[in-house]
């Protein structure tokens, strides 16, 4: 085989990986010493649950094919629009048009009665307490106190309601501060309202399919950073704007930050991530009717898990590589529910196999641990002779692991072992919970006949343990 999975420290997220907010990444390095492992060109892998499908455009330059889905449907734009970003020169030409079209439209709704465009305001419930803006030379940031121009501004913008927005559905969930009451003004100002509708409806007159939904994205990664759920934060006696990670929580004492720089901060993102992604081509992507007998290709659906198995035939996956929700650690569609709203995406929320603390959703861990147990089951279904079920799972709550153990019961699968996996970054989402787990483990199942020097490549990997009682304990 001659290739071995990179169980080194993992980089950072950077790249269009880094790109966007969206929870649960994880390094990507090890993924595709996995798929290099445990596959050949030609091969299919395939993931019920690819998120972000960060790791489709390795497995497909690499001779492979790759099917994904998922429930979340701004998770397959964004997967999408990591396998085709749309010409660098054509984003940038976009981006360029929006700063002279929408930026002094925008920048007018900040203007104090100096003059001055406003880059922050710090609110304490309906008090301005203070009025940031750059100054001509020198420090980073000028302040003043609020004057009546300020007021009348807001004032004059209290009302707006955006067009064409798709109401919430959220639900009462105390653990997401969410609740489902919540509505856009709840959650905005009626400035940033307007200047968020501003861009969108500026953003979808660009006729290039793959750069308006780059662009789509950036504004989506952006919102939480324009709304009321930007904390301020003291530090060495100093205030200074949080960075909204997760959650629906408004502070009373809070910031609200310009629409234009919050756009401009994630465009250059986006920039940076076209650079470092050099000049690789799209990759070719086709639906499942023809991935099964086509060369590499992607196809990354919206839809079901257990849909998605049902249209793959039995026996026509080598590798299962997998990072289903992990019980209670993330409630993905009511996380993303604000981006999938802003963009007019009806979600399957009904569908979807989590954990969730919200009252009236009936997702308990029961009905999970069967869930996960039956996507689980029919992963094993199509994984060929000598193929592969990987996961990648992380959950504090032995029983969310009883899913997992349904493949231990599938006909010819054997549990070969699993190994820690370590994140390249801090996860609120997972250490925000009491006895989290601080990393994610690989599960290694496969398919008889096992083949003998793939399996001790696997035993080579540092912590592998031949059991998951061995693992946890370890971990």
């Amino acid at each position: 085989m001659g290739e071995t999975a990179d169980w080194g420290p993992p980089a950072r997220y950077a790249g269009l990986h880094g790109f966007h907010r969206y929870w649960g990444k994880k390094p990507l390095e090890p993924l595709r010493g996995l798929v290099a492992l445990l596959s050949q060109p030609g091969d299919v892998v395939a993931d019920p649950f690819m998120g972000t499908g960060a790791i489709a455009g390795d497995v497909v330059r690499g001779g492979r094919r790759f099917v994904g889905g998922d429930l979340n449907p701004l998770a397959v734009q964004l997967a999408r629009f990591q396998l085709d970003p749309g010409g660098k020169g054509h984003i940038h030409a976009a981006l360029a048009h929006l700063a002279r079209v929408t930026r002094p439209e925008i920048e007018r709704t900040y203007c104090g009665g100096d003059g001055r465009i406003a880059t922050h305001l710090l609110w304490n419930g309906p008090e301005i307490e203070a009025v940031w803006h750059r100054p001509a030379t020198g420090r980073r940031r000028a302040s003043r106190a609020a004057q009546a121009p300020d007021y009348a501004m807001m004032a004059r913008f209290a009302a707006y309601y955006p067009h064409g927005w798709r109401r919430l559905a959220l639900f009462d969930n105390g653990r997401i501060n969410a609740s489902a009451a919540l509505d856009w003004p709840d959650l905005f100002t009626g400035r940033a309202l307007h200047n968020i509708d501003l861009l969108l409806h500026a953003i979808r007159q660009v006729d290039d399919a793959a750069v308006r939904r780059a662009l789509e994205l950036t504004l989506s990664a952006g919102i939480g950073q324009m709304s009321r759920m930007v904390c301020a934060l003291k530090r060495d006696g100093r205030v200074d704007p949080g960075s909204w990670t997760m959650g629906y929580w408004r502070p009373a004492r809070h910031f609200e930050c310009n629409v234009w720089n919050g756009f401009a901060q994630r465009a250059g993102r986006l920039r940076r991530g076209l650079v470092a992604g050099g000049d690789a081509r799209p990759v070719p992507m086709t639906d499942l009717g023809h991935i099964m007998n086509g060369g590499p290709a992607a196809v990354l659906a919206c839809m079901d898990a257990g849909d998605l198995l049902a249209a793959l035939p039995a026996g026509g996956v080598q590798l299962f590589l997998t990072d289903p929700p992990h019980g209670d650690r993330v409630p993905y569609l009511e996380l993303s529910e604000m981006w999938n709203a802003m963009l007019g995406l009806d979600v399957a929320m009904a569908r979807e196999i989590v954990v969730s603390n919200a009252r009236g959703r009936d997702k308990n861990t029961a009905v999970y641990d069967r869930a996960l147990g039956a996507v689980l089951a029919g992963c094993a279904t199509r994984v060929r002779p000598g193929g592969f079920v990987v996961t990648v799972f992380n959950s504090a709550r032995r029983g969310d692991w009883s899913g997992l153990g349904a493949l231990d019961s599938q006909p010819g699968m054997t549990l070969l072992g699993a190994v820690p996996l370590a994140y390249s970054a801090g996860s609120l989402a997972q250490d925000m919970r009491r006895g989290a787990l601080r990393g994610d483990y690989v599960v290694v199942h496969a398919r008889a006949p096992v083949d003998a020097d793939r399996h001790a490549a696997l035993r080579a990997l540092p912590g592998w343990r031949s059991d998951l009682a061995q693992l946890q304990a370890a971990g």
